[in-house]
């Protein structure tokens, strides 16, 4: 079984290296190199959203085996209260029906969009691609974050914001790489 935790300063160079940390560790211990690109895209997508609605510039990810084909991911953000309802009505949206489905709309949602800020298929695509389950949890606690965290100001105004997935690792052949 396997552990890792990284705490980071969300900022957006740092997403492709943390990324490729994830894809090189996990095709080296339990998946081939497809599965493990396919588990850090949903690290991609999550730490963007880190990047975009961090509110003190910290995070916390954590990869979790459970089994030998299941993989728990989180990231762990303090962010704004109103940024978790928009996130709340967000997940409800990608939560509703079939994954690609869901997927399909949320791309159509985007393109059909007044203004070029409504993207936000970032979940979706975690849901659909990453064949994955997405929760979340909330708390006022925002403490046990904000040891070492730069520019923290505190307020009420702040909680931690969890979101959590869960995914199966898909058997492949070793070294496998674009699923060609």
């Amino acid at each position: 079984m396997l552990f890792i935790k990284l705490r980071f300063y969300p900022e957006w160079e740092d997403i492709f290296l943390i990324r490729n940390f994830i894809i090189a560790f996990l095709s080296q211990k339990i998946a081939d190199k497809k599965e493990a690109y396919r588990i850090a895209i949903i690290a991609s997508e999550l730490m963007e959203n880190a990047c975009k609605y961090s509110a003190t510039g910290e995070a916390v990810i954590e990869l979790e085996q459970k089994t030998d084909n299941k993989i728990e991911f989180s990231i762990k953000n303090i962010t704004k209260k109103e940024n978790i309802e928009e996130f709340k009505k967000i997940l409800n949206m990608i939560n509703k029906g079939p994954a690609k489905e869901t997927y399909k709309n949320m791309m159509l949602r985007a393109i059909n969009a007044d203004n070029n800020k409504v993207k936000q298929l970032g979940l979706a695509r975690v849901r659909y691609e990453g064949h994955s389950e997405i929760t979340y949890e909330t708390r006022d606690d925002i403490h046990a974050l904000l040891e070492n965290t730069k520019n923290t100001k505190m307020n009420n105004d702040l909680m931690v914001l969890n979101i959590k997935i869960k995914t199966f690792i898909i058997p492949g052949q070793k070294g496998e790489v674009n699923g060609n």
